[in-house]
Protein backbone atom coordinates (compact mmCIF):
# COMPACT_ATOMS: atom_id res chain seq x y z
CA UNK A 1 0.00 0.00 0.00
CA UNK A 2 2.93 2.35 0.53
CA UNK A 3 4.95 1.40 -2.53
CA UNK A 4 6.76 4.34 -4.16
CA UNK A 5 5.84 6.67 -1.31
CA UNK A 6 8.24 8.78 0.70
CA UNK A 7 7.34 9.73 4.25
CA UNK A 8 8.53 11.85 7.12
CA UNK A 9 7.13 12.26 10.63
CA UNK A 10 6.74 15.86 11.81
CA UNK A 11 5.57 17.17 15.16
CA UNK A 12 3.90 20.35 13.93
CA UNK A 13 3.92 21.86 17.41
CA UNK A 14 7.67 22.32 16.93
CA UNK A 15 8.65 25.41 14.92
CA UNK A 16 11.37 23.56 13.00
CA UNK A 17 8.95 20.82 11.95
CA UNK A 18 6.34 23.36 10.85
CA UNK A 19 9.00 25.17 8.85
CA UNK A 20 9.91 21.90 7.12
CA UNK A 21 6.27 21.36 6.18
CA UNK A 22 6.08 24.92 4.87
CA UNK A 23 9.02 24.23 2.56
CA UNK A 24 7.18 21.21 1.14
CA UNK A 25 3.98 23.22 0.74
CA UNK A 26 5.84 25.87 -1.24
CA UNK A 27 6.66 23.32 -3.95
CA UNK A 28 3.54 21.13 -3.72
CA UNK A 29 0.63 20.71 -6.12
CA UNK A 30 -1.74 19.16 -3.58
CA UNK A 31 -1.98 19.29 0.21
CA UNK A 32 -4.25 16.67 1.87
CA UNK A 33 -4.99 16.20 5.55
CA UNK A 34 -7.46 14.21 7.63
CA UNK A 35 -7.63 16.45 10.69
CA UNK A 36 -10.61 18.36 12.02
CA UNK A 37 -10.57 21.86 10.49
CA UNK A 38 -10.18 23.50 13.90
CA UNK A 39 -7.08 21.37 14.58
CA UNK A 40 -5.54 22.38 11.26
CA UNK A 41 -6.21 26.03 12.03
CA UNK A 42 -4.58 25.77 15.46
CA UNK A 43 -1.49 24.22 13.91
CA UNK A 44 -1.24 27.03 11.37
CA UNK A 45 -2.06 24.89 8.33
CA UNK A 46 -5.62 25.97 7.58
CA UNK A 47 -6.50 26.80 3.99
CA UNK A 48 -5.87 30.53 4.30
CA UNK A 49 -2.39 30.00 5.72
CA UNK A 50 -1.42 27.37 3.15
CA UNK A 51 -2.86 29.31 0.18
CA UNK A 52 -1.01 32.43 1.31
CA UNK A 53 2.26 30.55 0.78
CA UNK A 54 1.19 28.76 -2.41
CA UNK A 55 -1.88 30.25 -4.16
CA UNK A 56 -1.88 27.49 -6.81
CA UNK A 57 -2.11 24.66 -4.32
CA UNK A 58 -5.10 22.28 -4.15
CA UNK A 59 -5.94 22.06 -0.44
CA UNK A 60 -8.10 18.99 0.22
CA UNK A 61 -9.60 17.31 3.24
CA UNK A 62 -12.50 15.00 4.13
CA UNK A 63 -14.09 16.16 7.40
CA UNK A 64 -16.87 14.23 9.04
CA UNK A 65 -19.46 16.91 8.35
CA UNK A 66 -20.02 19.87 6.06
CA UNK A 67 -18.32 23.04 7.13
CA UNK A 68 -21.37 25.31 7.11
CA UNK A 69 -23.28 23.09 9.54
CA UNK A 70 -23.47 22.76 13.33
CA UNK A 71 -21.28 19.63 13.46
CA UNK A 72 -18.36 21.06 11.48
CA UNK A 73 -15.78 20.33 14.19
CA UNK A 74 -17.03 16.96 15.39
CA UNK A 75 -14.71 14.00 14.88
CA UNK A 76 -16.05 11.19 12.70
CA UNK A 77 -15.24 7.52 12.26
CA UNK A 78 -16.35 4.97 9.71
CA UNK A 79 -18.69 3.18 12.14
CA UNK A 80 -20.37 6.43 13.20
CA UNK A 81 -20.87 7.57 9.60
CA UNK A 82 -22.27 4.16 8.62
CA UNK A 83 -24.87 4.64 11.33
CA UNK A 84 -25.69 8.29 10.63
CA UNK A 85 -25.87 7.89 6.86
CA UNK A 86 -28.35 5.03 7.07
CA UNK A 87 -26.18 2.07 6.12
CA UNK A 88 -26.71 0.28 9.43
CA UNK A 89 -30.45 0.94 9.22
CA UNK A 90 -30.63 -0.32 5.64
CA UNK A 91 -28.98 -3.53 6.82
CA UNK A 92 -31.72 -3.83 9.44
CA UNK A 93 -34.36 -3.58 6.72
CA UNK A 94 -32.69 -6.48 4.93
CA UNK A 95 -31.78 -8.74 7.86
CA UNK A 96 -33.82 -7.58 10.83
CA UNK A 97 -30.76 -6.37 12.71
CA UNK A 98 -28.77 -3.16 12.26
CA UNK A 99 -25.19 -3.98 11.30
CA UNK A 100 -22.21 -2.23 9.78
CA UNK A 101 -20.98 -3.42 6.42
CA UNK A 102 -17.96 -5.66 7.07
CA UNK A 103 -15.62 -3.13 5.49
CA UNK A 104 -14.71 0.50 6.12
CA UNK A 105 -16.98 1.62 3.29
CA UNK A 106 -17.26 5.26 4.41
CA UNK A 107 -13.50 5.73 4.73
CA UNK A 108 -12.77 4.09 1.39
CA UNK A 109 -15.59 5.57 -0.66
CA UNK A 110 -14.98 9.09 0.64
CA UNK A 111 -11.30 8.63 -0.18
CA UNK A 112 -12.21 7.80 -3.78
CA UNK A 113 -14.46 10.86 -4.01
CA UNK A 114 -11.72 13.03 -2.51
CA UNK A 115 -9.19 11.76 -5.06
CA UNK A 116 -11.63 12.37 -7.93
CA UNK A 117 -12.40 15.87 -6.64
CA UNK A 118 -8.69 16.67 -6.40
CA UNK A 119 -8.29 15.55 -10.01
CA UNK A 120 -11.04 17.91 -11.14
CA UNK A 121 -9.48 20.74 -9.13
CA UNK A 122 -6.18 20.14 -10.89
CA UNK A 123 -7.94 20.31 -14.27
CA UNK A 124 -9.49 23.62 -13.19
CA UNK A 125 -6.06 24.92 -12.18
CA UNK A 126 -4.56 23.94 -15.54
CA UNK A 127 -7.29 25.96 -17.27
CA UNK A 128 -7.36 28.99 -14.95
CA UNK A 129 -4.16 28.96 -12.89
CA UNK A 130 -6.27 29.02 -9.73
CA UNK A 131 -5.80 26.78 -6.72
CA UNK A 132 -8.73 26.00 -4.45
CA UNK A 133 -9.98 24.30 -1.31
CA UNK A 134 -11.68 20.90 -1.76
CA UNK A 135 -13.96 19.56 0.97
CA UNK A 136 -15.58 16.10 0.92
CA UNK A 137 -17.73 15.77 4.07
CA UNK A 138 -18.16 12.11 4.96
CA UNK A 139 -21.76 12.19 6.19
CA UNK A 140 -23.17 14.06 3.20
CA UNK A 141 -21.10 11.98 0.78
CA UNK A 142 -22.41 8.71 2.20
CA UNK A 143 -25.96 10.07 2.28
CA UNK A 144 -25.60 10.71 -1.45
CA UNK A 145 -24.21 7.18 -1.85
CA UNK A 146 -27.40 5.77 -0.32
CA UNK A 147 -29.76 8.26 -1.95
CA UNK A 148 -30.14 6.79 -5.40
CA UNK A 149 -31.85 3.54 -4.42
CA UNK A 150 -32.66 3.67 -0.71
CA UNK A 151 -33.39 7.26 0.34
CA UNK A 152 -34.85 9.01 -2.69
CA UNK A 153 -38.48 8.39 -1.69
CA UNK A 154 -37.98 10.45 1.47
CA UNK A 155 -36.34 13.39 -0.31
CA UNK A 156 -39.60 15.14 -1.20
CA UNK A 157 -41.71 17.58 0.84
CA UNK A 158 -44.33 14.85 0.88
CA UNK A 159 -42.46 11.50 1.13
CA UNK A 160 -43.37 9.15 -1.71
CA UNK A 161 -43.11 5.92 0.26
CA UNK A 162 -41.01 3.97 2.73
CA UNK A 163 -37.24 4.15 2.63
CA UNK A 164 -35.35 1.21 1.16
CA UNK A 165 -35.27 -0.38 -2.30
CA UNK A 166 -37.22 -3.63 -2.25
CA UNK A 167 -35.10 -5.48 -4.82
CA UNK A 168 -31.93 -4.77 -2.86
CA UNK A 169 -33.55 -5.73 0.46
CA UNK A 170 -35.37 -8.91 -0.52
CA UNK A 171 -34.06 -12.10 1.16
CA UNK A 172 -34.00 -13.70 -2.30
CA UNK A 173 -31.11 -11.44 -3.30
CA UNK A 174 -28.25 -13.51 -1.98
CA UNK A 175 -25.70 -16.15 -3.02
CA UNK A 176 -27.49 -19.47 -3.47
CA UNK A 177 -26.26 -22.66 -1.84
CA UNK A 178 -25.32 -25.59 -4.06
CA UNK A 179 -23.90 -29.04 -3.38
CA UNK A 180 -20.31 -27.79 -3.50
CA UNK A 181 -20.51 -24.16 -2.39
CA UNK A 182 -22.43 -21.04 -3.31
CA UNK A 183 -23.19 -19.42 -6.64
CA UNK A 184 -23.73 -15.74 -7.40
CA UNK A 185 -25.86 -15.14 -10.46
CA UNK A 186 -28.37 -12.78 -12.00
CA UNK A 187 -30.61 -13.52 -14.97
CA UNK A 188 -32.51 -10.48 -16.23
CA UNK A 189 -33.76 -11.50 -19.67
CA UNK A 190 -35.53 -14.46 -21.26
CA UNK A 191 -32.32 -15.42 -23.06
CA UNK A 192 -30.34 -15.41 -19.79
CA UNK A 193 -32.99 -17.54 -18.07
CA UNK A 194 -32.86 -20.10 -20.87
CA UNK A 195 -29.09 -20.16 -20.54
CA UNK A 196 -29.41 -20.63 -16.79
CA UNK A 197 -31.80 -23.57 -17.17
CA UNK A 198 -29.48 -25.14 -19.74
CA UNK A 199 -26.49 -24.74 -17.41
CA UNK A 200 -28.50 -26.51 -14.68
CA UNK A 201 -29.33 -29.38 -17.08
CA UNK A 202 -33.00 -28.44 -16.85
CA UNK A 203 -33.70 -26.92 -20.29
CA UNK A 204 -37.31 -28.12 -20.12
CA UNK A 205 -38.03 -25.44 -17.52
CA UNK A 206 -37.84 -22.89 -20.33
CA UNK A 207 -41.18 -24.24 -21.52
CA UNK A 208 -42.80 -24.10 -18.09
CA UNK A 209 -45.47 -21.36 -18.19
CA UNK A 210 -44.18 -19.94 -14.88
CA UNK A 211 -40.68 -19.46 -16.31
CA UNK A 212 -41.20 -19.08 -20.05
CA UNK A 213 -41.03 -15.28 -19.99
CA UNK A 214 -39.50 -12.73 -17.67
CA UNK A 215 -42.92 -11.14 -17.13
CA UNK A 216 -44.41 -14.39 -15.83
CA UNK A 217 -41.39 -15.11 -13.66
CA UNK A 218 -41.39 -11.60 -12.18
CA UNK A 219 -45.10 -11.86 -11.41
CA UNK A 220 -44.53 -15.08 -9.47
CA UNK A 221 -41.56 -13.66 -7.55
CA UNK A 222 -43.47 -10.51 -6.56
CA UNK A 223 -46.43 -12.60 -5.48
CA UNK A 224 -44.13 -14.73 -3.31
CA UNK A 225 -42.76 -11.51 -1.78
CA UNK A 226 -46.28 -10.55 -0.67
CA UNK A 227 -47.27 -7.96 -3.27
CA UNK A 228 -50.91 -7.80 -4.28
CA UNK A 229 -52.23 -7.90 -7.83
CA UNK A 230 -52.86 -4.14 -7.86
CA UNK A 231 -49.31 -3.35 -6.69
CA UNK A 232 -47.79 -5.69 -9.29
CA UNK A 233 -49.89 -4.08 -12.04
CA UNK A 234 -48.73 -0.62 -10.94
CA UNK A 235 -45.07 -1.73 -11.00
CA UNK A 236 -45.43 -3.07 -14.51
CA UNK A 237 -46.65 0.25 -15.92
Amino acid sequence: MNRNKRSVVLNLKRPAALAALHRMIDAADVFVHSMRPSSAERLGIGYAAVAARNPRIIYAFAPGYRQDGPYRDRPAYDDVIQGESGIAGITELATGEPRYLPTVIADKFCGHILASSIGMALVHRERTGEGQEVQVPMLETMMSFNLIEHLWSGAFDQPMGALGYDRALTPYRRPFKTKDGYVCLMATSDVQWRGFFAACDRPELSENPHYATLAEHTHDVLTAMGYGAGEIEQMSR
